[in-house]
């Protein structure tokens, strides 16, 4: 009896702590798996109603848009450790004192939510180290539905060169953000440092990192970088806005005690204020600076997005492989399985078309060799296959223009490996050279009998990090030419233009500066002169 009793008493616990894991282990399933659908203000609607415009010096100027503090409430959390709670770290709120590891007035992270909870205040959380991650995510999971107004999570995730903190592992506060809180903003930025002359330029490669991290988000994320950093990552930044997907906001930090060293990126970085992108979050002074900065006015834009069409196809591999369409450039990652293909097609023939753009090659920071034989670059296809009648980003019947990371250059008729009978005496390719270089300019004109191609290398060390050495090279211009024969097609339409990726997965690149013209040789006035003047000799010799 008395171990029947002993059985009974020890069970019972051990069915509630077996039920409550079971309840605590299906929730999380839950909320992992069935995202809700947000219930209170989008975030696009907060900013509207919550920003501060300063006045335009023009009528057809897009002011700057700057960030209203008392909008939202504000703290960061820290994780309380010591001898005694060492297995049971409470996040606090605001930094302890170095001389003190006790409580004494600190707030808990639970109790400053109950004290800052309002219906039209957001609230924005910075966490400090990644060991309070998802415990903050955890109480604020709890409390989400308290709040109609957007939850910002903040953390800072890149390091800054001589910080005295640790950056929070961008993994681990990305997805736990993803899958515990799927309806907040997600906010990250580079950690404090004294050094104010350090400019933390955001380059292509971590452009590109901060891509691959973040392109699976469903929720809008927030960039953070200081004024000058901004200034420096001009480029960059524009082609982060520009693109779709995914949903990147840019918030821009100055103090008084902050330098600029040039003002044309910044008068360019106002002019993307239009888009409701981008925020200003500065002192008073700074925002005096900024009402009197002229936007510059609408340039041309290097690309235009609505000109292309961009085709993704499933990719077996982990790594994320895709393209990336914004209006300064066209970004392809990882391994080829996307192609860029151009709306324009001419109906009348004889015609001539011809691409234009730069490319900029990007290896990824890794121990593995990259694979020669894999011919990796950019390809430019020309073809008569209708888009729709494509399986993958392989097309077997066209004319392909290759650019490799290498340096290889060629051109490549493959209509002729299926048609050798009927096409007999047409070369298979072209191939040509130049030095390595980290940017080629090429031009590719298509004249329906001919293919010509002419690539040379450009000077682009302001975009590629590469080191000192890199940096205090004498730049030389290469430049090359090849053309190749093309077989006769089978319509009198135009072939279509694609822009694509072969090779290893371990080469990124962004074409820039992508320009598709094409016209009809009858539509021209000089031709028309011509066979003017060819039918009046006619007549005179008769």
């Amino acid at each position: 009896m008395r171990t029947s009793k002993g059985c009974a008493i020890v069970a019972a616990p051990l069915q509630v702590l077996f039920l409550f894991v079971y309840a605590t282990r299906a929730e999380d399933t839950y909320h992992i798996t069935n995202s809700r659908l947000p219930h209170g203000i989008p975030f696009d609607s907060w900013i509207n109603q919550t920003q501060i415009t300063a006045e335009a010096n023009c009528t057809q100027c897009s002011p700057p848009i700057f960030l209203n503090h008392t909008s939202y409430a504000e703290g960061e959390v820290m994780l309380f450790k010591n001898k005694r709670s060492r297995h049971r770290a409470i996040p606090i709120m605001g930094p302890l004192s170095k001389g003190n590891s006790k409580f004494n007035d600190a707030l808990t992270f639970k109790e400053w939510l109950k004290r800052v909870y309002s219906e039209e205040k957001a609230v924005k959380v910075s966490v400090r180290t990644t060991d309070v991650v998802r415990p903050v995510m955890l109480h604020l999971h709890a409390s989400r539905d308290r709040f109609r107004a957007p939850i910002i999570i903040h953390a800072d995730v890149f390091d800054s060169p001589n910080s005295a903190e640790k950056a929070v592992d961008a993994s681990v506060f990305i997805d736990s953000a993803r899958k515990l809180l799927p309806e907040a903003i997600i906010s990250i930025g580079w950690t404090p440092t004294g050094d104010y002359s350090a400019i933390n330029k955001l380059d292509w490669r971590q452009v590109f990192r901060l891509v691959e991290l973040v392109y699976n988000l469903e929720q809008p994320l927030i960039l953070n970088m200081k004024l000058n950093d901004a200034i420096h990552s001009a480029k960059q930044l524009e082609w982060l806005l520009g693109a779709s997907r995914p949903q990147i906001y840019l918030v821009i930090k100055g103090e008084v005690t902050d330098f600029v060293d040039k003002w044309e990126p910044l008068e360019h970085l106002t002019a993307l204020a239009s888009g409701r992108k981008l925020l200003f979050d500065v002192d008073d002074t700074w925002r005096t600076r900024l009402g009197h900065v002229l936007p510059n006015r609408k340039e041309k834009r290097d690309l235009d997005s609505d000109q292309w069409n961009n085709l993704v196809f499933p990719s077996p591999f982990s790594m994320l492989s895709t393209s990336i369409v914004s209006n300064n450039g066209v970004a392809f990652l990882g391994w080829p399985n996307s192609l860029a293909i151009s709306n324009k097609r001419i109906h009348q023939s004889p015609f001539r078309q011809s691409v234009s753009g730069k490319v900029l090659f990007l290896e990824k920071r890794q121990t593995r060799a990259i694979s020669p034989a894999r011919k990796s670059g950019m390809t430019l296809d020309f073809f008569e296959t209708e888009p729709h009648r494509l399986l993958g980003p392989e097309i077997p019947r066209s004319i392909r223009v290759f650019i490799g990371y290498d340096g290889k250059v060629s051109i490549e008729n493959r209509e002729i490996k299926r048609r050798k009978r009927v096409l007999h005496g047409y070369r298979e390719s072209a191939v040509s050279r130049l030095p390595k270089s980290p940017c080629y300019g090429f031009k590719a004109l298509d004249r329906n009998f001919r293919v010509e191609l002419e690539v040379f290398t450009i000077d682009c060390r302001e975009d590629v990090e590469e080191g000192e050495d890199f940096e205090n090279r004498v730049f030389k211009e290469y430049r090359t030419f090849i053309s190749l024969e093309a077989p006769p097609l089978r319509s009198r339409r135009a072939r279509y233009v694609a822009v694509g990726k072969s090779g290893d997965g371990a080469i990124d690149f962004l074409v820039q500066e992508l320009r598709h013209s094409s016209s009809s040789i009858l539509q021209t006035p000089m031709a028309w002169i011509t066979l003017l003047f060819v039918y009046l000799s006619v007549r005179l010799l008769a």
